[in-house]
């Protein structure tokens, strides 16, 4: 299993990752990636937590991070 650290080597994710992190002070980034099974874009169920792998609950398949073509959904709240 790779660490995020490794992941970050990807050029996708690295640029996906500084896109989020780049997002407004207080908002919500939701993970998205393409199940490997079902190729199903799934998203993730925890806030602001980036994983090195994610499980589709639908069809049961764990797609690496690096391989499911990672990308993210942002929640902006106004106050």
């Amino acid at each position: 299993m790779n660490t995020i650290e490794e992941m970050l080597l990807d050029p996708h994710v690295a640029e996906v990752w500084a896109k989020a992190q780049a997002t407004p002070p207080g908002s919500t980034v939701f993970w998205k990636w393409t199940c490997g099974g079902c190729r199903v874009r799934a998203t993730s169920d925890e806030a602001n937590i980036l994983h090195t792998s994610y499980k589709h609950l639908d069809c049961g398949y764990e797609t690496r991070t690096l391989d499911g073509d990672i990308g993210f959904a942002l929640l902006l709240v106004r106050r």
